[in-house]
């Protein structure tokens, strides 16, 4: 698991949310097993409202309908309701995990 600056921020003002989100990395790890994923956790700031939600995008290589279908049967388990409490969304970005998002820093 990724987690970037700002939803370490995110995730530390909330008593039980890092909790939480171990446990979601986990329940990914056992839909996913048997197959290269990476799960990246970020904050995501509307623009319109200035609100923010956590964010974790499940990232494979080979992207089919499996996918999106995994992601929803674990939003739909009982443990998962808790993420509406910290505005949390777990979620996919469709960026492979071969693909190159940016030039390496020199």
């Amino acid at each position: 698991m990724i987690i970037t600056h700002n939803a370490y921020q995110y995730i530390y003002r909330y008593q039980d949310l890092p909790y939480f989100v171990q446990w979601v990395d986990d329940t990914v790890y056992a839909y996913f097993s048997g197959e290269s994923y990476q799960t990246l956790v970020d904050v995501y700031w509307d623009p319109e409202s200035g609100d923010q939600s956590l964010l974790m995008y499940v990232r494979v290589n080979d992207y089919n309908d499996s996918v999106m279908k995994r992601i929803k049967e674990i939003r739909k388990l009982p443990e998962y309701r808790k993420a509406f409490e910290w505005n949390f969304l777990l979620t996919t970005d469709f960026i492979r995990l071969d693909q190159k998002l940016y030039e390496d820093i020199k």
